[in-house]
């Protein structure tokens, strides 16, 4: 008895293709970036706090916006710009993270005189757009 067998070396590129895309998310970074810094533009501000009267009136006696978490703009366009000054991504092999490396962001999670607020608020959505970016990529080899 003989067994014929087709497609296999076809299969053991594919499986191979996976192993190697498992191995190293790092070509991933461009489209998961863009979703992480749309999802912060979209939700920028939302459910935070009202500026205190007082810090309202010194901004605008200052000359800066009124706006929440807003002087210069310099951490809205870190979080949600492409490559704005102040942006931080780090890539490895198996871990994207991305951020900001202003140091002031750090107070946004709350003070004894400031509220905290939620810079980076990926919703539901946002993640399952970021899954399957990578399932689309380690299955297909999709990056686009």
């Amino acid at each position: 008895m003989a067994i014929e067998t087709k497609g296999v070396p076809q299969a053991v590129q594919d499986l191979v293709g996976v192993t190697e895309r498992t191995g190293d998310i790092r070509p991933l970074t461009d489209k998961l970036r863009a979703i992480y810094l749309r999802s912060n533009e979209k939700h920028w501000g939302s459910n935070w706090p009202s500026l205190a009267e007082s810090t309202v009136e010194r901004k605008t006696r200052t000359g800066l916006s009124t706006d929440p978490e807003v002087a210069t703009g310099a951490l809205r366009k870190a979080l949600t710009q492409k490559r704005a000054k102040g942006q931080k991504t780090r890539r490895k092999k198996d871990q994207l993270t991305f951020g900001t490396s202003l140091f002031y962001a750090g107070w946004q999670q709350g003070t004894k005189s400031q509220p905290p607020r939620d810079l980076i608020d990926l919703t539901a959505s946002d993640l399952r757009a970021m899954d399957e970016a990578v399932q689309g990529y380690i299955v297909n080899g999709h990056t686009i």
